[in-house]
This record gives structure tokens, C-alpha cells and sequence, in this order.
């Protein structure tokens, strides 16, 4: 009974992540077409993916307070609740920023996804960690490589066009929110911090954080803990080179190569998700063999060389600029399997706050990107990220000198 239980939860946590992925990279299809379609300017748009990275630094902050008291259940369903709203409403804006506003409350919604899922995955997997949360997020690569395929099928037909994207997306959303509804456990609180419900694997006690003296490892240690700041920072990076690619290579391939994004773009977005998707699932064994911190700085190393060498080919790199899927696809997870190393009983609290961290350094980087791209040029803020890959390459380093880290 209670491995069936196990299996269960396992359908939901996973068939959620896909879920997750596919929604949130439609808007890699989305926001070009409300650019070109209301006349939005380049600040408009980095302004809009500023505000979606504050939405969900504030979405993953209550969510993981309310994962805490309410459990994943309650969570995660809120969470439905809100991206359900948003998907059925877009189809009546009328204007860029009432467009814009419904993103917002997607982006809220799916904010409950990213805490519950990765809490449980943080919690979870403290052995072999890199192979089984890069697993995880496997999950999440699949909905990714289809969402803007979908988004770029759907924009294409008459009747439904653009602003039917989200709601032909209601589908699956309603799919798995009964999913979720039927099979999780009720009392998601004891499941999302109760081995007995999720196995670590290990079967080992976890190890203290450094500095550890008997700490309640609350949000509020986190948020205070200097290397949990750290870890965010590089993870914020990450973040940068991740949704520069989901958020600004359409915009890319249309001002610069006059590319249709719900063709060309949608191709793009999609291939760069299939191999992110691929490096997930099949990287995690060569990870746990090189090391967590060696393996995330040479994908880095590769990924900025893909990108100088896709961006200086013009219109001929754009063939290889999706490989950088292939390297970046590890970087995430694998920064949060350092952490459940380095930060042992405290990694969940932990991971909350290196989340957070990131995301809201990321939502200044990608408004930074779109102001690039205004006085700049439009060709430069989808370049721009080079320079983000590069100072990520320097904060790894900064790292790894930390002498007192024992990485994985």
C-alpha cells in the first residue's frame, strides 16, 4: 500500500514538472507576438520579464511559507488555481499590459510549482543527488520542448491564433490539477518533510551546515547565511543564461534575421529545450563521477564558447546557438545538489532562499538585457549574455576557493 502511495505521489511530482515547464515556456512564442501585435517597445518588454521575475520571487516566497503550514497538497493546488485563471482570461486582453497582467498571474501560479516541486526533490534525494534532481528536472525539459512547439502550432491556426495559445493549454493544466487532486497524499505537509513518505535513498542522517551550533534552519537562517547568498548569485546566473535564450532569442531571430517566431522562433526555443532535456536525463552519472563544482564550470565554459562563436557566424550560428541547451541543462539542478551537500539538515530552508535569491537577480538581468536591446541595439541583448556567462564563470571560481566547502 504504501509503495503504491509512493508511486502515486511520484506520478504527481513528475507529471507536475513537465506540466511546469510546458506552460512557462510558451511565453518564448508569447512575447514576441504581443510585441509586434500592440506595438510594445523594448523597455515595455524587459520591463514585463523584470515584473515576472518579481511575481515570482514573491509567489515562491508565500509558497514556500505555505508549504510549511498547508503542505503540497493545498500548495500546489492554490498554484493551479491561479494558472488556470490566467490561461482562461488571456484570451480577452485587449491591450500589451492587460496581456501582461495575466502573464503576471501564470507566472504567480507556477511559482507554487517551482517551491513544492523542488522542496520535495531538495528534501528528498541526499544521495546521488545531482543524478536524481537533474532527473527531476528532466521532467521539467519535456514540458519545456513542447511548450513553444505547442504555442507555435496553435498561434498558427486561424481560429484560435495567439491569444488561444494559453487557452488550448487548459487542456493538460485541468488534467493534471484532477491528477493531482485524486492521487496526493491529503496530509502534504507530512509528505513534503516526512522520509518516511518520500525515501531519501540514503537511508543516512544528512550532515549539518557549516557554522551549524543547533540551528532552526527556518527561511530566516537561509535568507541570512552568507553562502546561501552565494550559491543564489551563481544560480541567478544561471537563470540569466537560461531564460535569455527562452525569453530573447525570438525577439533575436525576428529584429536581426526577420525570422517568424511562431516558425523559426518556435524551432528554436523547442530544439534548445530538446537537448536541455537530453543533458538532464543523461548527464547525471557522468556528474556524480567528475564532481558537482568541476562539472557546472566547464557546461559554462562550453556554453559561452557556443554562444561567442553562434553569435560572431550571424545568421549561420543560429544553428548552434540552441546547443547551448546541452551544457546549460545540468547547471541548475546540480547547483541545488551542491547545496544539499554543503547546507545537509538545513538544504530545504536553504534551497527556498538560493531560489529566491536567484530569481530576483535574474529579473534584474533580464531587464538589463531589454534596456540592452533599446540602446543598444537589437541584435546585443541576446548577446549580452557572453558577458553574464563570464562573471558566472568568475563567482564558480570564488567558490571553489572557499577552502572551508567540502562539494560533493
Amino acid at each position: 500500500m504504501q509503495r503504491r502511495a509512493y508511486a502515486s505521489l511520484l506520478f504527481v511530482i513528475y507529471g507536475n514538472m513537465v506540466l511546469y515547464g510546458f506552460v512557462q515556456t510558451i511565453r518564448g512564442i508569447i512575447y514576441p507576438l504581443i510585441k509586434t501585435s500592440y506595438g510594445a517597445s523594448y523597455s515595455q518588454q524587459g520591463l514585463l520579464v523584470l515584473f515576472v521575475q518579481v511575481i515570482m520571487v514573491l509567489s515562491c516566497t508565500i509558497s514556500g511559507i505555505l508549504l510549511n503550514r498547508a503542505g503540497f497538497r493545498k500548495s500546489i493546488l492554490l498554484g493551479f488555481g491561479m494558472v488556470f485563471a490566467g490561461m482562461a482570461l488571456f484570451r480577452f486582453s485587449g491591450a500589451y499590459w492587460t496581456a501582461a497582467g495575466f502573464i503576471l498571474l501564470i507566472q504567480f501560479g507556477l511559482g507554487f510549482f517551482e517551491i513544492t516541486l523542488n522542496g520535495i526533490g531538495i528534501r528528498t534525494f541526499t544521495k546521488n543527488s545531482a543524478l536524481m534532481m537533474n532527473l527531476l528536472h528532466f521532467f521539467y525539459g519535456i514540458g519545456a520542448t513542447i511548450g513553444p512547439w505547442f504555442g507555435g502550432l496553435v498561434a498558427g491556426v486561424p481560429a484560435l491564433g495567439w491569444q488561444g495559445i494559453y487557452l488550448a493549454g487548459l487542456v493538460p493544466v485541468l488534467v493534471m490539477a484532477l491528477a493531482t487532486f485524486v492521487f496526493s497524499p491529503a496530509e502534504g505537509n507530512k509528505t513534503a518533510g516526512a522520509p518516511a513518505e518520500i525515501p531519501s535513498g540514503s537511508g543516512e542522517e544528512t550532515a549539518s551546515p557549516p557554522g551549524d551550533t543547533g540551528t532552526k534552519y527556518s527561511f530566516r537562517w537561509a535568507i541570512t547565511h552568507p553562502l546561501v547568498w552565494r550559491f543564489g548569485i551563481c544560480l541567478g546566473f544561471v537563470n540569466a543564461l537560461e531564460y535569455g535564450a527562452t525569453n530573447w532569442s525570438g525577439l533575436y531571430l525576428l529584429d536581426v534575421f526577420g525570422m517568424d517566431p511562431r516558425t523559426g522562433g518556435a524551432t528554436f526555443i523547442s530544439t534548445y529545450f530538446l537537448l536541455f532535456t537530453i543533458s538532464r536525463l543523461l548527464s547525471g552519472f557522468l556528474i556524480e563521477r567528475a564532481g558537482y563544482l568541476r562539472s557546472v564550470f566547464f557546461a559554462i565554459v562550453i556554453t559561452v564558447f557556443i554562444l561567442t562563436a553562434g553569435f560572431s557566424l550571424g545568421r549561420g550560428g543560429v544553428r548552434i546557438l540552441p546547443f547551448t541547451g546541452l551544457f546549460l541543462g545540468i547547471a541548475f539542478p546540480t547547483i541545488l545538489a551542491m547545496g544539499i551537500g554543503v547546507f545537509g539538515k538545513g538544504a530545504q530552508a536553504a534551497g527556498s532562499a538560493i531560489i529566491i535569491i536567484a530569481f530576483s537577480l535574474n529579473g534584474i538581468l533580464q531587464f538589463l538585457i531589454g534596456l540592452t536591446n533599446r540602446f543598444i541595439g537589437a541584435a546585443w541583448g541576446y548577446r549580452s549574455c557572453v558577458l553574464y556567462g563570464v562573471i558566472l564563470l568568475a563567482l564558480l571560481l570564488r567558490l571553489r576557493k572557499r577552502q572551508s566547502i567540502v562539494f560533493p
